[in-house]
């Protein structure tokens, strides 16, 4: 997943490497996701457009823990 915009803190990887060992590969083939998605989006929402109704934007949104910024 790529962030783009003047907000993001760029110059750094975040999340996990699960690594690209044949053990570590979804199904076999595919890099294993460690990033959810709403949460992204959810951070995207409070922050970047200061809408903290995430309910009303889409009910598959999360908010991110506190201190996640």
């Amino acid at each position: 997943m790529f962030v783009l915009g003047g907000p993001v803190k760029g110059g750094r990887v975040y999340g996990q490497w699960p690594g690209l060992g044949a053990n570590q590969l979804y199904e076999g083939r595919d890099l294993a996701v460690t990033t959810d998605f709403r949460q992204v989006a959810g951070r995207s929402c409070v922050t970047s457009l200061g809408n903290d109704n995430l309910a009303r934007v889409s009910r598959d949104l999360r908010k991110p823990p506190a201190g996640i910024s």
